[in-house]
């Protein structure tokens, strides 16, 4: 994204209005620990009984980025035409991230995976300052790690 636009790494980076432990605090209370037990504790084997590895993490991870529909319209500044690229991104970006968390929970099946994973994911959009071509790259990785998986 740098080399694209030209633009020096740290750029895309600002701590914030929040201090870096209140970003901690509400990136680990916010997401990871009560979405987790739901999204992989519960949801993942029941899918796993019924379809494929690759099936299920593509239904988790839809379900799980329409769960998010309301932060779509509260928490981005997107609106518009830019709506559509942030939803397609969001979506993939999720179920990429299922597929990577449910690829650590089938070899150890431990909820920790996703929790940690799901954290790391939260904690490092309170210091993002992106546009929307980043979505639109991110998406492209995410893509590429699920055919990998």
């Amino acid at each position: 994204m740098s080399q694209l636009q030209g633009k020096a790494f740290g750029e895309y980076w600002s701590l914030g209005a929040y201090p870096f432990w209140a970003s901690f605090l509400f990136s680990i209370t916010t997401g990871p620990t009560g979405e987790e037990s739901g999204w992989r504790g519960y949801l993942r084997p029941h899918l796993n009984e019924k379809y494929s590895f690759f099936k299920a993490s593509v239904i988790q991870g839809v379900i799980w980025a329409f769960w998010h529909t309301v932060l779509w319209f509260v928490d981005s500044d997107y609106m518009g035409i830019q709506m559509i690229p942030y939803v397609l991104s969001n979506v993939i970006v999720m179920t990429g991230l299922c597929f990577i968390m449910n690829y650590f929970m089938k070899k150890n099946d431990n909820l920790i995976y996703g929790i940690v994973i799901h954290f790391c994911f939260n904690f490092l959009y309170c210091f993002l300052q992106v546009d929307i071509w980043f979505y639109v790259i991110l998406s492209a990785v995410y893509i590429v790690i699920i055919a990998l998986i």
